[in-house]
């Protein structure tokens, strides 16, 4: 079973994080949220990261100082121990998505805007290719 879960943050003059909340990540984490340069890329980044803690937290009944992110050969992260424990983060501008499953995931979240239908050439399966081709209104199409 797979999970969605989206956030939009409304940006204002006055994004910081609370050092509690900053806390509850790992000091890795920390240190990469630190060196974002925009705050509400900060909140982002660590907004996600809580969510999937949470979810993990609430799903085994563990404690968030129990939580260890490791990554695998490909860099992607997993929860260590947990080995049927799936996730996926993506995040733009002022809005993440989280993943979770059972099974491998992955997820992006990307704002609307006019497409690079070359993209689909490199990085699209055929199917996909031919049902931007076919459409009417390619960069719906593209993004669906």
């Amino acid at each position: 079973m797979c999970r969605i879960y989206f956030c939009e943050i409304a940006e204002s003059n006055h994004m910081e994080l609370s050092e509690k909340l900053i806390s509850m990540v790992s000091e890795n984490k920390r240190e990469r949220i630190k060196k974002l340069r925009f705050p509400v890329d900060q909140m982002l980044a660590a907004y996600s990261e809580l969510l999937v803690r949470f979810i993990a937290c609430s799903q085994f009944e563990i404690q968030n100082s129990e939580i260890s992110f490791l990554k695998n050969e490909y860099g992607k992260p997993y929860l260590y121990g947990y080995p049927d424990f799936h996730f996926n983060i993506s995040h733009t501008h002022n809005a993440f998505v989280v993943a979770v499953s059972d099974s491998e995931v992955g997820v992006d979240i990307e704002r609307i805007h006019a497409a690079d239908i070359k993209i689909s050439d490199r990085f699209f399966a055929p199917a996909e290719r031919k049902f931007i081709s076919q459409a009417f209104d390619k960069d719906t199409a593209f993004y669906q």
